[in-house]
């Protein structure tokens, strides 16, 4: 048996190559992907950068690490808040907006 060439798998209409289809797809979806990394993934990853210091976002800003995060986690009311989350979303919680939207009198009784 012969081994293929890296010509032979390039060559046009291979599974190696790609075709002016297949760019033009990739060029549709960039606006998307650039828009999509400006409103969501950018701020998201500032929010996380602007979490190790403590400031107010205009003049000082002292780098504490990951102080703030030590104590939400050695915090009572975090950890009981985490609790009861975890007991709603076990219970079905991702459905509490749409039983909700009723009004209280639709919420089921556990």
């Amino acid at each position: 048996m012969e081994k293929e060439t890296s010509k032979a798998r390039l060559s046009p209409g291979s599974a190696g190559s790609i075709s002016r289809r297949e760019i033009n797809g990739y060029l549709f979806v960039l606006p998307v992907a650039a828009v999509l990394a400006a409103l969501v993934v950018y701020p998201l990853a500032y929010g996380v950068y602007i979490s190790f210091f403590k400031t107010n976002l205009v003049k000082k800003w002292t780098f504490v690490g990951l102080r703030y995060y030590l104590e939400a986690l050695k915090s009572p009311e975090f950890l009981a808040d985490a609790g009861d989350r975890e007991v709603h979303r076990r219970r079905g919680g991702g459905t509490f907006f749409l039983r909700n939207a009723a009004g209280p009198a639709a919420e089921p009784e556990f």
